[in-house]
């Protein structure tokens, strides 16, 4: 499914359980304390631009990004990712 998202083309596949331990493993490496939330919010961006789900961007790029596209992206990724593990009908 594409969404455009301030300017940028936001694709996240039907995740399976091999995707989203890859997405947690990239975010974890990028920031393995947690850091700060605006830190955090970058580090998703990042992880999903190297999982090939942000197609206008690569990780590397993620710096030069406004801060409100960042957002934007960081928070319709984190409740993709989240709504991976709901239960269908429940």
């Amino acid at each position: 499914m594409d969404k455009e998202i301030c300017g940028f083309t936001l694709t996240v596949p039907q995740l399976r359980q091999r995707d989203v331990e890859e997405f947690q493993r990239i975010v974890h490496e990028l920031n393995p304390d947690g850091g700060f939330v605006i830190k955090r919010n970058g580090d998703i961006v990042r992880a999903a631009a190297q999982m090939g789900w942000i197609t206008d961007v690569k990780a590397e790029g993620v710096d030069d990004m406004p801060p409100y596209a960042v957002q934007a992206l960081a928070s319709d990724i984190s409740d993709t990712y989240a709504a991976a593990f709901e239960v269908p009908g429940e």
